[in-house]
């Protein structure tokens, strides 16, 4: 959650599942979202080290910068 606290308004009079449906509704994260970043393995070996991503779901701000990623991709 915190990465998105600048692009949601009023984030700090929202509650997490507020936040969260914010984002839902604008197709920021959720099945409608579209690619939002790309994520590389480093060191980066070529175009198979990359991908480009979408964030599915958040997690409450208190787990901090947590990211966590589908069991593919650390294989």
């Amino acid at each position: 959650m915190n990465f998105f606290k600048s692009v949601i308004p009023d984030y700090n009079n929202k509650t997490h599942e507020q936040r969260r449906d914010w984002l839902v509704e604008h197709n920021v994260i959720g099945e409608k979202a579209k690619p939002f970043g790309i994520g590389y393995r480093i060191p980066t070996q070529g175009m198979s080290s990359m991908f480009a991503f979408q964030v599915a779901d958040v997690l409450p701000e208190q787990v901090g910068d947590l990211i966590i990623v589908p069991r593919e991709f650390t294989a």
